[in-house]
């Protein structure tokens, strides 16, 4: 199942004859961790130009990420005589930055998603930066 994701993620085709049932776990696999993907949040709020450029960084990966993963689970869906997910159609024209605050617009954007104001996100993003969520990358 391993060599199945891996020649994916790599760009190469799937060669004929493979074992429906590894194909199918592979993509239970994919799928799984696609789902992980998209239901993880990231929030970078930052000011200055240095810890923008860090946290774009981050949020470009797991951007990045999320696509690559809908890629190789149409690949896998194909290959088992599936149609493939129409996930702009399914998920909104900007699927893959659900969740992802990140950038020079990152306050304005997590207020107007969550629903709180901008002044009190800056208050979280505040308390939030000298707690433990700085060591997982949430908030800078």
């Amino acid at each position: 199942m391993k060599k199945i994701i891996n020649l994916l993620y790599a760009g190469s085709p799937l060669p004929d004859g493979l074992d429906r049932r590894l194909v199918a776990l592979a993509l239970e696999e994919i799928d799984n961790r696609f789902t992980k993907a998209m239901n993880d949040q990231y929030l970078w709020l930052a000011a200055c130009t240095a810890a923008v450029e860090g946290g774009r960084w981050g949020g470009e990966r797991r951007r990045r990420r999320r696509v690559k993963l809908a890629e190789v689970g149409n690949a896998l869906r194909v290959y088992l005589g599936h149609s493939p997910l129409d996930l702009e159609k399914e998920l909104g024209k900007q699927w893959d930055t659900k969740g992802l605050y990140y950038g020079y617009s990152a306050i304005g954007s997590y207020s107007a998603a969550s629903g709180v104001g901008i002044s009190e996100v800056c208050f979280i993003g505040g308390v939030l930066s000298g707690s433990n969520f700085l060591r997982q990358g949430i908030v800078a």
